[in-house]
């Protein structure tokens, strides 16, 4: 039980913190979001691919995830740099 309230609490600090640091970033939140994330990504994939180290090339063939994931977003900055109204929700009010 008691490791339990030490996870519980461990929890709270992390992710209560969280705002707190965020606010002392000098990005717009839509930047900072897309940061977290991309570091998360990469985070993510370098620790996969420390596990098993055919991860990634199994991902980058044509059959993979990844490769669809790569070829959509070259696809949709293509949308965006044609036509840039159409990447409006990407701005702030």
């Amino acid at each position: 039980m008691k490791k339990a309230y030490l996870k519980y609490f461990v929890g709270l600090l992390l992710f209560g913190s969280n705002g707190v640091i965020a606010s002392y970033i000098h990005l717009s939140s839509y930047e900072i979001v897309l940061l977290r994330s991309l570091l998360g990504i990469a985070l993510l994939l370098g620790l996969l691919s420390a596990a098993n180290k055919d991860f990634l090339w199994r991902l980058l063939q044509p059959t993979g995830f990844l490769f669809y994931c790569l070829v959509w977003s070259i696809r949709a900055s293509a949308v965006i740099a044609i036509f840039p109204r159409s990447a409006i929700f990407l701005r702030n009010p």
